[in-house]
């Protein structure tokens, strides 16, 4: 009898123990996300990250904080379906890969100089238990890019003229060619145009007196790429800054 009540016992200690554990995981599991929370928009929320119920970026500017939303299901449509990797350069808070390793079970890397901006993303895929991505807290230069992978997808999304202010514009034109040789099926490039954007006009090239001469220039830049065809996507509002619109572009290689 006495046998009984201590197996009896010890079972609903062994039980108890199993809820407080599984509840105090759950509490750690709560914090930590209202910690990423805080960290996201502390940060600047830029680009939304609704993996984590941030739904909307930067309200106050000319996408109203739709923008990323729009262009990732822009990008989603136009995937291809045998696609199964991708290296996102620039990849912020890893909106765009944690999406593409999420809804299309791709294997993803982001790249980015900002440390703050790689350790959001990689705690919302800890916290998502996303196992297909990973990010690497460095920007991509000519002496680092032997270390990119080939992949499928490229995603070369606003950061050429960034490329341009940190190198030149020659070296930034040798970059994304290098870039496309990593490059399998297609690479998604987006850029302002030096119309709406007045900082960047101090150090890219002028593009143009209009909007279509600005998206010419920026085609014609995307030709040089050997073997590719080239074709716009979509001219949408920023989620950056007000009175702005970016082109994005689809090239394939054939």
């Amino acid at each position: 009898m006495i046998n009984k009540i201590k197996k009896r016992l010890q079972h609903l200690t062994e039980k108890s123990v199993l809820v407080t554990t599984a509840l105090f995981d759950r509490l750690l599991d709560t914090a930590a996300l209202y910690n990423l929370k805080i960290r996201a928009t502390w940060n600047g929320l830029h680009v939304p990250l609704p993996q984590i119920g941030l739904e909307r970026g930067n309200t106050h500017t000319a996408g109203k904080g739709n923008t990323s939303l729009n262009k990732m299901q822009l990008i989603l449509t136009h995937l291809p379906l045998e696609s199964t990797t991708a290296v996102d350069i620039g990849c912020h808070n890893g909106f765009f890969s944690l999406t593409l390793a999420r809804l299309r079970s791709l294997h993803v890397y982001g790249y980015d100089p900002d440390p703050s901006l790689i350790r959001i993303a990689s705690l919302v895929a800890y916290h998502l238990k996303i196992r297909t991505v990973a990010f690497c807290n460095w920007g991509i230069d000519l002496q680092n890019l032997s270390t990119l992978p080939q992949v499928d997808i490229m995603l070369v999304l606003s950061v050429f003229h960034n490329w341009v202010q940190s190198m030149s514009f020659q070296e930034a034109c040798t970059l994304l060619q290098r870039v496309w040789t990593k490059t399998k099926q297609v690479m998604f490039f987006e850029l302002p145009n030096t119309l709406e954007n007045k900082k960047i006009s101090e150090f890219m090239p002028a593009m143009g007196a209009t909007i279509q001469e600005c998206e010419r220039y920026i085609e014609q830049l995307l030709k040089q790429l050997p073997n590719s065809r080239v074709s716009l996507i979509a001219f949408l509002p920023t989620d950056f800054r007000p009175n702005e619109s970016r082109h994005l572009f689809k090239v394939e290689r054939i």
